[in-house]
């Protein structure tokens, strides 16, 4: 794009009128909010979970407490009692319909070490009974979701586990099945919920790893210890907060999850593009958002519970409006976290434990779905821009790593620059171009010099990295008024976000930047006109309100870089006539690329000090000892032997990763850390200098004396 052509952005000034939005009712009143008389409990005891029977004649409440952690409700008597489950800590609880039993899940730290317990719904006083022949799972980590199939299986998960486990009820066994994760990286997932689809019957579960959420599915039940659960790799779902809990609307066959600042919708795996669907629906990052329990006699409200800011609070989510409204807030509770409708409509009402007491809520008293709200403008984006530290543009053109840009932009706000957050996404396209082939990749460990992400909130004044870490790094920022003496609403805002780019960050070329679009544009497909570039977008969106928002795209480019050093020098008092003789002092090579690349090494003969003789290069053998080393990926693996291969002659190379004399040895680029290992190593996931150990054998008749070679070690790319 090295023609420039003047463009004007586009900016609406749409005037709305949705439902459900933005509304704020300070639910004082008795005939909506009440407290539960009779509450057992006292504030040691946290509730996690509640949950109805299908009757809405039973009602059971699990959570932390040093004496009792779970209470069963009978709504017939009104009589609260006490379960004895001889655990510290339960976590979930679920209703079996098939059953007629509660499921519960949680700590093992009491006595028996069974995680996993169940009574009879209708069995007053509750019996309470272990599944398994061996009285429960063969494991010593907590569980924290729990959820039953359409046959009454129950299938647990937890934080730290390498397997989902699934009781085999219905087959007559009684057993637990370990359900396996295809990729392999359950163990570092913290799952938090999990809701099954009557429908697609399958399990979805969601959660975070290292503040990332997650989200999984499982193949259809009954499950067995062959089948696998798996991860959601869609594109939308990776990078978002943590997701704390789902629930399934069986009528619309969707489900509602509920995280960090935001609620979701998720329509489950598509069976034909293999992965699953999303929508935001509701989000305020000044939230959270703990538990979604739908209304399970007619499927049109679910009630979600969390924090609003310092206090607890309740909201109301209208499926038929994708609406979520605020309907109660406490004060004298910091956050609810945990919820349920009680069924059937006779009459159905909302009740919310907290360590105090519990809450009940008469949603037949009111119906909130009809609130009005009006937004009557969007933020306005002026311009981006791609700046060197000397603030030189360099849109559509190639820069160094190590080194500091800025990303800028020009906006304002009529409804309140406060209310603005900036958030910045730019990936490395992959060749493609557009909207339609362009996007922001799954932010796991293997696209960290891939793309990043910066987010300014403009309210709070913070500016932060959420993706990747060290292979980027953020610095400075400033928010400039445009001009200064301008009344508020009619200035614009100059927002300046430093960004530092580390020595593994992808290169490209932009293919010579010879798109004909401009450089910036809020059409990605006009904007996004050069392959093997790096791509941008910038987004303004009002914190409260996140459907106000406007976004343009633009792209640059990075040069190749490689860096190499090399420490330790090999040597040794060989005798004449011995075969490969180890040299000690190792070359610890440590390198750097951005680009495919290989590592070479070369020697010449090693001559005699003072002259008088040589010994070939081809009596000398290195060996490369690594992990990662095999013969697809270099030439001087133990493959050739203990003491790995000899040079074929003076000057003559082999290569340690990949070979310069063949470029379909070409080693993939770096996807993550700053300094590279071979295929996938680096020094992020843990791999440190590529070790080459030498050795040298010694003709019979070679003179005395010192030789000595000249060591060439090369890092290039094709």
């Amino acid at each position: 794009m090295n023609r420039k052509l003047v463009s004007a952005l586009m900016i609406s000034v749409l005037i709305s009128v949705s439902f459900g939005y933005g509304f704020t009712f300070n639910a004082g009143a008795s005939s909506f909010v009440e407290e539960l008389p009779n509450i057992p409990w006292g504030a040691g005891f946290t509730p996690r979970d509640v949950e109805w029977n299908d009757a809405g004649t039973v009602c059971v409440v699990v959570g932390e407490y040093s004496v009792d952690n779970a209470f069963v409700y009978w709504s017939a008597n009104d009589t609260w009692i006490p379960l004895d489950t001889q655990q510290n800590i339960l976590k979930d609880v679920v209703y079996d319909n098939v059953n007629d039993y509660f499921w519960m899940c949680g700590d093992d730290s009491g006595s028996p070490a069974s995680t996993v317990l169940y009574f009879a719904a209708g069995a007053e006083p509750p019996y309470i009974d272990y599944p398994g022949s061996e009285g429960g799972i063969p494991i010593t980590l907590p569980l924290n979701a729990i959820a039953c199939d359409h046959i009454g299986n129950p299938l647990v998960a937890g934080s730290g586990l390498d397997y989902l486990y699934y009781f085999n009820a219905s087959d007559g066994t009684n057993s637990w099945s370990e359900i396996l994760d295809w990729d392999g990286e359950l163990f570092d997932v913290n799952l938090h919920s999990i809701s099954f689809n009557p429908n697609d019957q399958r399990f979805y579960l969601v959660g975070d790893k290292s503040g990332v959420g997650e989200i999984y599915y499982t193949t259809t039940a009954p499950l067995s210890s062959s089948e696998y659960t798996y991860h959601d790799y869609t594109e939308y779902a990776f990078g978002q907060p943590p997701f704390s809990s789902i629930s399934w609307n069986d009528n619309q066959d969707y489900g509602l999850v509920t995280g960090l600042g935001k609620v979701y919708k998720t329509w489950g795996l598509d069976p034909v593009l293999k992965e699953m669907l999303w929508e935001i629906v509701h989000e305020n990052l000044d939230d959270v958002y703990y538990q979604a329990k739908w209304d399970e006699s007619a499927w049109e409200e679910a009630a979600i519970v969390g924090s609003n800011g310092s206090q607890a609070a309740y909201w109301r989510y209208y499926d038929y409006s994708e609406r979520t409204v605020l309907a109660h807030t406490d004060s004298g509770e910091t956050e609810f976290m945990c919820v349920d409708v009680k069924p059937p409509a006779s009459p159905k009402w909302v009740i919310i434990p907290y360590p105090n007491g519990a809450l009940k809520v008469n949603i037949m008293s009111q119906d909130q779905s009809s609130t009005i709200s009006v937004n009557a403008a969007y933020p306005q984006m002026h311009w981006i821009g791609f700046n060197d530290s000397g603030m030189v543009n360099k849109m559509d053109k190639q820069v160094n790593v190590e080194d500091w840009y800025w990303i800028t932009l020009g906006a304002n706000y009529s409804q309140g620059w406060n209310n603005i957050d900036v958030y910045v996404e730019a990936w490395y396209d992959n060749g493609l171009t557009g909207g339609g082939g362009s996007t922001f990749p799954t932010t796991n460990d293997r696209n960290r010099t891939l793309a990043f992400t910066l987010v300014y909130d403009v309210g709070v004044g913070s500016y932060n990295l959420i993706y990747p870490g060290n292979e980027v790094q953020i610095g400075a920022f400033n928010d400039i008024v445009v001009p200064s003496t301008a009344p508020a609403g009619e200035e614009h805002h100059r927002v300046e976000l430093g960004v530092y780019f580390g020595k593994q960050v992808r290169a490209a070329d932009g293919t010579g930047f010879a798109g004909a679009g401009p450089d910036y544009h809020y059409d990605p497909d006009i904007a996004l006109d050069d392959p093997d570039s790096w791509d941008f977008s910038v987004t303004i969106r009002d914190g409260a309100a996140p459907t106000a928002s406007n976004t343009s795209y633009g792209e640059f480019g990075l040069f190749r870089y490689t860096n190499i050093t090399v420490t330790g020098d090999p040597g040794g008092n060989a005798p004449p006539g011995i075969d490969n003789y180890s040299m000690g002092a190792n070359s610890q090579i440590t390198y750097s690329t951005n680009t495919d690349y290989y590592v070479n090494v070369s020697i010449d003969n090693l001559n005699r000090i003072g002259g008088g003789g040589s010994i070939p290069a081809s009596n000398v053998k290195v060996l490369i000892n690594s992990p990662l080393a095999n013969n697809t990926n270099t030439q001087i693996n133990g493959s050739w032997g203990p003491a790995g291969r000899a040079f074929p002659g003076a000057n003559q190379t082999l290569g340690i990763w990949g070979n310069t004399s063949q470029p379909a040895w070409a080693i993939d680029a770096p996807r993550n850390g700053t300094t590279a290992h071979g295929p996938w190593g680096s020094d992020f996931n843990g791999y440190g200098a590529t070790i080459v150990e030498w050795y040298v054998t010694v003709p019979a008749a070679t003179a005395e004396g010192v030789y000595r070679s000249k060591i060439t070690f090369t890092i290039g790319y094709y």
